[in-house]
């Protein structure tokens, strides 16, 4: 066989160029046989063969998304996305990730409210698990929607998403502690962070809300609140123009009435008023007295801390005796508490103790100790004209008795003459005013008798006049004047 030049071209395909198949050649430019020419043919084919395969296994996708890698956008996503409040103007998003860790990073889209979404807002490292947003408005009419994705070159994966309303958490543990009946303190529990303060409004029963104060702390004390109502507050955290909702509480400011009150006769001529109270900030009390029916006098007024207050001017005139004490401030009063109490047999009063009301305004009252225990009538066969028997007749039977004998000494006349317990209006009592002390004191074991005889003042003749025997309660107009018997006198009021 001849010499001859040839050159072979070996053509390889692989995939990628703009064609879609790169071009390698090879050339052999030598003399040499036909059969060496076979053989370097198959050896030059060879290579290239392997040169081929040897690129077509280093070709990879470029990224997670590449259509070559064949994965679900979803199986490089970001899992778990989480927010967590920070302050009213500021949220952190979490998420975790286990996916293709050839990824570039993450971007997070943004929308407030009805605004359009903000594409690639924030762009993060893929090493970031966390992002804060600090631009947050806290107003719950604006919804923060966020999406999270990862992304490699121009891919992005699935994103996931979350949303949250803005608002700025209540304060709560709303509380009203009373200083006095004229001071209030609030309390409450700070449930936000990074307010501006709180803001408080007060109202009344019936009435509109006032804003009264601003304030960054969680205490604060009312002074200046209406008393004799019911009233309201509200409290809210603020930031800027925005606000949490409100908490409410409220509170009856009425003046807080005496308590307890109890009414004592204290020596027969004074009445000792007492009561509890147990606030303060009041100035003071004010006392009345039932005058007649239906018409109250204000008879004193006490300092704030003077729980008791004596009568020295009762008007002991009717059965039962009525008394109101009452709290006041400025021209706020308390409700009134009343007590009532009622006049009994053998009460110490009007200088005596008490044996007899008409139930109308007048009564009789007897001395605590016989005037005298062996005592005449006198003026044995005369005749004085005391014959009044009646209840309210010893008065007029003693002043005649006195007029008409002149004997010193006598049962009447020692009645007469008496001064006792600030009084000096004493008389001997008539036959049925005498028979009262016996039913009322005597009869009960009350007043001190004995139980011997007493003398009235009704002259039965002009040598005997009416006794009482205080041991069985008989009465006798026979005896005679010239006897000895006890004495004990009365007054009228």
């Amino acid at each position: 066989m001849g010499s001859h030049f040839v050159r072979f071209y070996f053509h390889c395909i692989v995939p990628g160029n703009e064609a879609g198949f790169p071009e390698f050649r090879i050339s052999v430019s030598n003399i040499i046989t036909m059969k060496n020419i076979y053989n370097a043919c198959i050896l030059s084919t060879l290579s290239v063969l392997a040169l081929f395969i040897a690129f077509a296994c280093e070709r990879e996708w470029d990224n997670p998304w590449d259509e070559k890698a064949g994965l679900d956008p979803a199986d490089w996503a970001p899992q778990n996305l989480q927010v967590e409040n920070l302050s009213i103007t500021e949220r952190k998003l979490t998420w975790t990730y286990s996916g293709d860790e050839r990824i570039e990073g993450f971007k997070i889209n943004r929308r407030k409210g009805d605004e359009p979404w903000q594409v690639a807002f924030q762009t993060l490292p893929k090493e970031a698990r966390s992002w804060n947003d600090s631009e947050i408005i806290p107003d719950p009419a604006l919804t923060y929607q966020y999406r999270i994705y990862a992304f490699a070159g121009a891919y992005n994966s699935a994103s996931g998403s979350i949303s949250v309303v803005p608002q700025i958490p209540s304060p709560s543990n709303l509380q009203i502690n009373p200083n006095s009946i004229t001071s209030v303190t609030l309390t409450w529990q700070d449930n936000s962070n990074g307010e501006e303060g709180f803001k408080i409004e007060r109202k009344y029963e019936g009435g509109s809300w006032e804003q009264i104060a601003i304030t960054a702390g969680t205490v604060w004390q009312d002074n200046d609140f209406d008393l004799n109502t019911v009233v309201y507050y509200r409290i809210n955290a603020y930031f800027s123009q925005n606000i949490s909702s409100w908490t409410i509480i409220f509170f009856d400011s009425s003046i807080p009435p005496p308590l307890n009150l109890t009414i004592t006769v204290n020596s027969g001529t004074t009445v000792v008023l007492n009561w509890n109270f147990n606030h303060t900030g009041h100035m003071g009390f004010k006392i009345e007295r039932l005058v007649e029916p239906g018409i109250w006098d204000e008879i004193y007024t006490t300092d704030p801390n003077q729980f008791s207050f004596t009568d020295n001017s009762p008007f002991f005139v009717i059965n039962s005796y009525t008394y109101r004490v009452f709290t006041y401030f400025l021209q706020h009063n308390s409700e009134k508490t009343q007590a009532v109490f009622t006049l009994q047999m053998g009460m110490e009063i009007n200088g005596g103790i008490l044996f007899y009301l008409d139930g109308i305004g007048s009564g009789l009252v007897c001395t605590g100790i016989d005037q005298g225990t062996g005592a005449q009538w006198g003026c044995y066969g005369t005749t004085t004209g005391s014959t009044g028997t009646a209840v309210g007749s010893g008065a007029l039977n003693t002043t005649a008795i006195v007029a008409g004998c002149s004997e010193t000494g006598t049962a009447a006349r020692i009645c007469d003459e008496l001064a006792l317990n600030g009084y000096s209006d004493w008389f001997l009592p008539s036959k049925d005013e005498l028979n009262l002390m016996y039913q009322n004191l005597k009869a009960i074991g009350m007043g001190g008798f004995t139980d011997g005889y007493y003398w009235s003042s009704s002259e039965c003749s002009s040598g005997s006049a009416w006794i009482q025997r205080f041991t069985s309660g008989y009465q006798y107009d026979y005896y005679s004047k010239v006897n000895f018997f006890h004495v004990r006198a009365v007054r009228a009021f």
